[in-house]
């Protein structure tokens, strides 16, 4: 679901998920539960994240994306 609407937010407000970074906050880094094993402070594309949340079904991936996406 997380990556289905960070999709859909990315469509409405045409942002390019090739080149939107997003930053790790510690939040996100320290999640428990799976995770791709981001770090604070690592500023990555919308589609590297989707990649991190589908694959290790990263926690921290999809914190990071409802984070950055979210405001």
């Amino acid at each position: 679901m997380t990556a289905f609407l960070s999709i859909l937010i990315c469509k409405k407000y045409d942002i390019d998920i090739k080149t939107y970074r997003c930053r790790v906050l510690d939040e996100a880094a320290f999640m428990p539960g799976t995770s791709a094993q981001l770090q604070v402070g690592d500023s990555l594309t919308v589609e590297e994240l989707l990649y991190a949340l589908m694959l290790p079904s990263g926690n921290d991936a999809s914190m990071t994306l409802a984070d950055s996406l979210g405001r």
